[in-house]
């Protein structure tokens, strides 16, 4: 049911890069390397406690630092006809040089400091986010500030979503062994992230909240260059997905979850696997699908 929800929002191309394994981890096995994983790999069981204990002590104050991307506070400002601008210098000039330090002249440092009151760390912070932003769209520099815009505007749509960013703020849904990123890369060089949506529980943490914690994991994947470059894929294991939480996938989540995946996050998504699916899941893909792009549909199976 919940990717019937979705499927209108979702364009033709990324709906072919989700596939449907059930409970046929042979399956899953010819995407991703069985050594890496558990579901009938060599691993044991997720624990994420490792991965959140890194979290807490390294990407405490990262996250809100990516929320702001170089800006002291979240206004209309930064999509500003003045920003936009500015921004797609920076995007040209990195796109042409592969520069990964600010090395604006001395005239254009002073604008920036009167005019947007950017200091030198708020402009490397800047660029580290537009890298981010141009290896997403593999260097089309259009595109990538098409996304630049795309993620400001999200965040300031949803503030509810981006307030106290912070793990810390989230500690009760990481405990529920929700959400990891695994340390072993697949044979493609990609970062694997694995979600278990069955182990939410409506009752003790919101839709917002688990969104949240699952930007934060895909934040920390993207973090290193290879992965932007190779991208991510990700596990979606259904075991235990009943209707308590299947009724908290609405429309408008659902909506707004196919456009972060798609035109708002800097990440290359390669593929997403479910596994574990049971009826009520089949019944949400029916939904879901017509939300993906025609290139994510053709990286899947099964819809």
């Amino acid at each position: 049911m919940l990717f019937l929800i979705i499927k209108p929002f979702i364009s033709d191309e990324n709906r072919k890069r989700i596939h449907f394994h059930g409970y046929d981890m042979t399956s899953l096995h010819r995407h991703i390397c069985a050594d890496i994983l558990e579901f009938g790999g060599a691993k044991p069981p997720m624990d994420n406690s490792e991965f959140v204990h890194e979290m807490l002590a390294k990407y405490e104050d990262f996250y809100e630092a990516n929320t702001k991307y170089g800006y002291s506070v979240i206004t209309d400002r930064i999509i500003s006809n003045r920003d936009q601008l500015f921004k797609m210098f920076l995007l040209r000039r990195y796109s042409n040089e592969l520069i990964f330090k600010s090395d604006s002249n001395a005239d254009l440092m002073s604008e920036e400091e009167q005019e947007l009151r950017e200091k030198p760390e708020c402009r490397d912070r800047d660029i580290q986010a537009l890298r981010d932003m141009i290896l997403a769209r593999k260097f089309n520099t259009d595109r990538a500030f098409q996304l630049v815009k795309n993620y400001y505007k999200i965040r300031l749509r949803n503030p509810q979503l981006y307030k106290n960013y912070r793990p810390s703020a989230l500690t009760s849904i990481f405990a529920h062994n929700l959400q990891t990123v695994l340390p072993d890369r697949d044979h493609f060089g990609r970062k694997v992230l694995i979600f278990n949506m069955g182990k939410w529980n409506p009752k003790h943490n919101s839709m917002d909240d688990v969104h949240r914690a699952n930007e934060m994991c895909l934040e920390i994947a993207i973090e290193e260059e290879e992965t932007q470059i190779n991208g991510v894929v990700c596990i979606a294991n259904m075991k235990d997905f009943g209707i308590h939480q299947a009724r908290h996938y609405t429309p408008t989540y659902l909506k707004h979850f196919a456009s972060l995946m798609q035109d708002v996050f800097p990440a290359r998504f390669k593929a997403i696997h479910v596994v574990n699916e049971n009826t009520i899941v089949h019944m949400l893909i029916v939904i879901f699908k017509p939300l993906l792009s025609i290139k994510i549909r053709k990286r899947s199976s099964g819809l």
